[in-house]
This record gives structure tokens, sequence and C-alpha cells, in this order.
């Protein structure tokens, strides 16, 4: 039998409601010295979802997922098309062929990046 862990990184506080599986964090304090440094190397898998499709959330996301992941973790990272020359440029994810959804139906074209082949999983 497996057991996981699961923790939800997000900066609205109505997700408390998790309780102890809730993690407060603010993207604007991914460049402080020590920022989530007691999660440093603790996951083994992790999902993204980035609030906005600019340059610099890109760049500070990636800043605390690296600290987050272990050499060996799989990471998904669901955005805007957009973000790809960023994204691949601060961690070594590269795009799939699965394209998520949502239930709004965004305006931009959403889509996957990994640093595994996610798409064998998926079909």
């Amino acid at each position: 039998m497996y057991t996981f862990s699961v923790k939800i990184f997000e900066f609205d506080k109505r997700f408390s409601a998790y309780g102890d599986d809730f993690v407060f964090y603010d993207l604007n304090s991914a460049e402080e010295i020590g920022y989530m440094h007691e999660y440093k190397e603790s996951f083994d898998f992790i999902i993204a979802d980035p609030p906005f499709l600019s340059e610099e959330c890109i760049t500070k996301m990636s800043k605390i997922i690296s600290n987050l992941q272990k050499p060996t973790t799989k990471v998904v990272f669901c955005s805007g098309a957009v973000v790809e020359q960023w994204l691949t440029n601060c961690l070594q994810l590269k795009k799939c062929s699965f394209e998520p959804t949502h239930e709004r139906n965004l305006g931009n074209e959403f889509v996957s990046y990994a640093n595994f082949q996610l798409d064998n999983y998926l079909s």
C-alpha cells in the first residue's frame, strides 16, 4: 500500500480549509534567502499552475519549484503556450501533447510541460 502526503501551495488563504495540507506562499518572496527552506528537496512529484502568464511569474515560480524538487522529482507544469520560452529557460521541461482543460474555457492556449514522458502515462 502506498502512502502519499500532499501539500497545496497557494496564495489564496481560502485554501486553508485543507488544514495542514495547505501552505501559504507568495511568489514575491521567491528571491528571499531561505524562502521555503523547510520544504527544500521534499517532493517526489510537483504539479504547478502559475497564477499569471508573465516572465516574472514563471521565473519566480521556477525558483520555488527548483527548491522544492529532489534531483529525481517529476514536474508537470500547466500553463499557457506563451510561457514556453521562459519556462524552458528556467526548468528542464518539455512541452507535452496533453492539453489540460479548464472549466472556464480560458482564452489562451493551455498546454502542459514535464520533465518526463507525461504523454506515455496519459495515452
